[in-house]
């Protein structure tokens, strides 16, 4: 979302960006919270808003109805007014005919797999020299598959680089996401 504000940002661009992270939504209007980003908000030509909603999954489980009522209604109240929000995919509910999906009148959008050419430039962006070793490890205990996801590409990039013991399978990978998702959400919530 970050790289998107940036590039909405840009000096050429019609567009007027407002980079708004959820992680610590509690009930709050959502005029509100791009008040205190942006005072003169309502001065900005709808059609040049972006509004970035980022981690609507990070939202505390308690606030997650409220907050998709509150961005829905908002969404409604402001039509001409874009809208991004970035959420994990376990955590999204695309609608069908038969049924709503999280977020009613959105268009949901997917990141796509990283090809191996960028999934390397990436590696040895935040390696450097040490990409090889990395590499190494990754095919010795045929986890490729995980470098070309950048949500698991990321983590294991981060075990790597702290020093952590590297999960050698799938499940000690999954096992190591949960255990840091309960972390974080230790200490988030």
């Amino acid at each position: 979302m970050i790289n998107i504000a940036s590039y909405l940002s840009k000096e050429d661009s019609i567009f007027y960006p407002v980079l708004i992270k959820l992680n610590h939504y509690t009930n709050q209007k959502i005029e509100d919270l791009i008040q205190q980003s942006t005072e003169d908000w309502k001065k900005i030509p709808q059609n040049q808003f972006v509004l970035l909603l980022d981690g609507l999954d990070e939202i505390e489980s308690k606030n997650e109805l409220s907050a998709i009522r509150t961005i829905e209604a908002f969404s409604e109240a402001n039509p001409e007014m874009r809208i991004i929000i970035s959420c994990r995919s376990v955590f999204y509910e695309t609608g069908t005919d038969e049924r709503k999906g999280t977020l009613d009148g959105f268009t949901p959008y997917y990141l796509l797999d990283l090809t191996y050419e960028e999934s390397q430039d990436y590696i040895k962006s935040v390696l450097g020299e040490r990409a090889e070793i990395f590499n190494s490890f990754i095919s010795t205990n045929q986890l490729n598959e995980f470098t070309l996801k950048p949500f698991y590409l990321k983590h294991v990039l981060q075990l790597f680089d702290s020093g952590e013991k590297l999960p050698t399978n799938i499940s000690e990978i999954f096992e190591n996401l949960i255990e840091s998702q309960f972390t974080f959400d230790a200490n988030h919530f």
